[in-house]
């Protein structure tokens, strides 16, 4: 599993399964953020890797190539119209072409930073005693090598996955609450992240964990622009 989807599990899908009738999120901003995007700037959008599965009924889960890539491109799509409607200039950043190097190197790290970010503030009990609850995460001064033309302004990433249940898998759910009593043995969900790095100094300033909803498919272009609109509502830009 990439790990940028490693926390995409345990408390989280936990939750989602609880709240699973609209897409709820959870953000965090750097207390120190003292300067935002300003209105005609431009901000690099990097492309999500998404990975979406099957459930079957067994519990096994099968890959599905087609249904990451359709929310992959329907997610960068939605994010740079919804940067362009904000008077940003979107510029997109293709991880896949782009891994070599140093500049793999920062798309690399962004994502271990994004696993230990998500460890040390959404899980419980697993805040680090240095940071209490700070939010204070850097990727370096390398991040200025994702500027276009090396002069910084800002870049949004995205990632995440997650799965949706199979006919059988539906109905032996259903079978397991009838004999077990309300027993459960565990269906799908979504989930999406978002963060924003400041390129000049590598500080990741915002960084928001969506549990989507049914209603925000990202498999579909509806889906994925309500699914969008829901995770960066609050992002300081």
């Amino acid at each position: 599993m990439p790990a940028r989807l490693q926390f995409l599990s345990g408390a989280a899908v936990a939750l989602a399964l609880l709240l699973a009738g609209c897409t709820t999120t959870d953000s965090r901003v750097a207390a120190n953020l003292v300067e935002r995007p300003t209105s005609g700037s431009r901000l690099v959008v990097i492309k999500p890797e998404i990975e979406l599965s099957l459930l079957g009924a067994s519990g096994v889960r099968e890959r599905r190539a087609d249904w990451s890539e359709q929310a992959g491109s329907h997610l960068v799509t939605a994010l740079s119209a919804l940067v362009a409607a904000k008077g940003y200039q979107a510029g997109e950043v293709d991880p896949s072409s782009m891994m070599d190097g140093r500049v793999g190197q920062v798309l690399r790290l962004h994502d271990r930073v994004a696993d230990a970010l998500y460890t040390h503030h959404y899980v419980p009990g697993q805040a680090l005693p240095s940071k209490g609850r700070e939010f204070d995460w850097t990727l370096g001064e390398g991040a200025l090598l994702l500027s276009p033309d090396g002069r910084g302004g800002y870049a949004l990433f995205m990632g995440g996955g997650g799965c949706w249940s199979s006919a059988g898998r539906v109905a032996v759910r259903v079978v397991a609450f009838i004999v077990t009593q309300g027993g459960d043995v565990g269906g799908c969900s979504q989930q999406l992240y978002a963060s924003l790095v400041r390129l000049e100094t590598g500080q990741v300033v915002w960084f928001n964990l969506a549990t989507a909803g049914p209603a925000d498919d990202m498999r579909t272009a509806e889906g994925a622009s309500s699914l969008v609109a829901a995770v960066f509502k609050d992002a300081p830009f």
